[in-house]
């Protein structure tokens, strides 16, 4: 079972069409409610020092990523248990957060680092989903039959999940749950990867069947009633949401730029902001949005359009919200990032073991993973 879907888009949108939805079995369990190591000479590094965390390989399992801009979320393993931690950089102190006895498929950090959605399964017909709080209270168990699960958190309400469950022919059934009423509905839409707008409606691209680079209009699918309103505009390729800001992107194919819109669904504020656009040949590619707490996104900009192959060397890091966009840093080479709130250091390298100070360059490790 995989549960990140964000990196197979592309592949379920070329095969959504085909493939009609069926009915599964939702079992749901209320739950009663609880009254540096430095790698290259670089400037100075931060007045704290981040400590190197040293883990057996045979007990690390992953790095899920940031609960505030010093403590980092993590996954060990102890013959069958799998133990949730919080761990900080700087002083070197592990809380256990939570203990579950079936593998750990994925976590989802819910955007006001207050709850956890922990997905386990131990088998390839259903899996569990597991809320808890930061502090270890379960909050509320659910569990669904599913092959794989995509799972979107609704970024103000921490009740509601948008869960899309596949099966193995990749049909597949939409649901919104809230955990405060336990409640699951099913929304009949025929596209699998959609958003939380606000409480009331989902979001998802309406895409042009015959022509993946041309983009398609943006629906909005009501929670209450199911309808479904489109835009009148066209070419979307991407789009997001976080707290109060919405983020799309459209395509220029004349001049080959990307058009990123933000826009506060509260204030109806709105700007926007051009870039060289990127392909793989078949597609547009969208680098990652790595959101902050201060309502931007640093996400990865070209030099120049073209193929995301050809022009690895010439991207970097830029921060964009609703009042500007700047260099955050023109050295970090693309790969995928975890960023802290503030967005000021960002995890990576291959299993998230380097830390990167995102406007010195300074690069530490703070994760050694021995035999």
């Amino acid at each position: 079972m995989r549960c990140d879907l964000r990196k197979n888009l592309w592949v379920i949108f070329t095969v959504l069409f085909i493939f009609s939805s069926c009915d599964k079995e939702v079992s749901v369990t209320p739950i009663p409610t609880k009254s540096p190591v430095v790698i290259s000479p670089q400037p100075a590094a931060p007045q704290e020092t981040i400590k190197t965390y040293t883990v057996k390989n045979s007990n690390f399992d992953r790095v899920v990523g940031w609960i505030s801009d010093k403590r980092l979320l993590i996954v060990e393993r102890n013959l069958e248990e799998y133990l949730v931690y919080s761990y900080d950089l700087y002083s070197e102190e592990k809380q256990l957060i939570t203990t579950v006895n079936e593998p750990v498929i994925d976590v989802k950090i819910h955007p006001s680092k207050n709850y956890l959605a922990i997905i386990m399964s131990d088998n390839s017909l259903q899996a569990t989903i597991k809320i808890v709080n930061v502090d270890g209270r379960t909050v509320d168990q659910l569990t669904i039959e599913s092959a794989e699960i995509y799972l979107d958190w609704h970024t103000t309400n921490s009740d509601l999940l948008l869960i899309t469950s596949f099966n193995k022919d990749w049909s597949f059934d939409i649901f919104t749950y809230s955990s405060q009423t336990q409640e699951m509905k099913r929304i009949p839409y025929i596209h699998p990867i959609l958003k939380w707008r606000d409480e009331e409606h989902l979001m998802a691209i309406n895409w042009a069947l015959e022509d993946a680079l041309a983009g398609g209009t943006i629906s909005e699918i009501s929670t209450v009633t199911s309808e479904v309103v489109e835009s009148e505009d066209s070419g979307y390729i991407y789009f997001d949401m976080y707290k109060d800001i919405l983020v799309t992107v459209k395509i220029d194919p004349i001049k080959e730029q990307f058009i990123y819109s933000l826009s506060n669904v509260n204030t109806g504020d709105v700007k926007s902001y051009r870039t060289p656009a990127l392909s793989n040949y078949s597609q547009w590619f969208v680098p990652e949005l790595y959101w902050t707490e201060e309502n931007s996104f640093l996400t990865y900009v070209a030099t120049d359009s073209g193929l995301i192959d050809s022009v690895d060397e010439n991207l970097h890091l830029e921060e964009f919200n609703l009042a500007s966009r700047r260099g955050r840093n023109t050295e970090l080479t693309y790969r995928m990032l975890m960023c802290s709130p503030s967005g000021d250091y960002c995890l990576n390298g291959s299993l998230f073991e380097e830390i990167a100070d995102i406007d010195t360059g300074v690069m530490m490790k703070w994760l050694n993973i021995v035999e």
